[in-house]
């Protein structure tokens, strides 16, 4: 089996081949990241990312790689999963939905599995077309409650943080996160 390096797993995973519609693509085996495929997307930056961490040097760091490589033209930041799930459902209501979620697995009040899980409900409710892309942060490896997580949000990714020995990894892996999504697409 082939491998190949995944910024969502943070290291060398074994891949496979698979068919998606008319393009064939090449996705972590570990995690579900498509890492290549037969046909890029024309480069796009988000209008805008809602970012939901509870560390303020974490989130600070990142948002300021997401707008630094004009990855996203804005970031709204959450502290909490109940704060996350607050504005995700304002910006729906205001008719202004944000283009991705970035959420951390645990933080206080409400963890990032409880609020993806909700703000899946909250998109059902406003009859929302497609679910938007997900990205779960977690300082644990993905096993089988965030595959069964992610399997149900469906459009999502599990980032490792602790593969990244330092912020500055940690937020270069991001950028990598993004720009492949741009340009060969979310999991499905």
């Amino acid at each position: 089996m082939a491998s190949a390096y995944c910024p969502a797993c943070g290291a060398q995973a074994p891949t496979e081949i698979v068919q998606r519609g008319d393009r064939e693509v090449v996705e972590c085996a570990q995690c579900g990241l498509v890492l290549r495929s037969s046909h890029q997307l024309p480069w796009q930056p988000l209008n805008e990312i809602l970012f939901a961490d509870d560390s303020d040097l974490l989130r600070i760091a990142i948002e300021d790689v997401l707008l630094d490589k004009k990855l996203a033209r804005a970031v709204v930041a959450a502290q909490n999963g109940q704060d996350f799930l607050e504005k995700f459902t304002r910006r729906l209501r205001q008719g202004a939905p944000v283009d991705l979620v970035m959420l951390d697995v645990q933080m206080p009040v409400m963890t990032g599995f409880t609020a993806a899980v909700a703000m899946r409900a909250v998109e059902r409710a406003f009859d929302k077309d497609e679910p938007t892309p997900l990205v779960f942060f977690s300082s644990q490896p993905c096993d089988e409650k965030a595959k069964k997580v992610l399997q149900f949000c469906g459009r999502a990714i599990y980032v490792n943080k602790v593969a990244s020995p330092n912020l500055a990894e940690l937020a270069q892996r991001v950028e990598q996160l993004l720009v492949n999504l741009l340009t060969q697409g979310p999991a499905t």
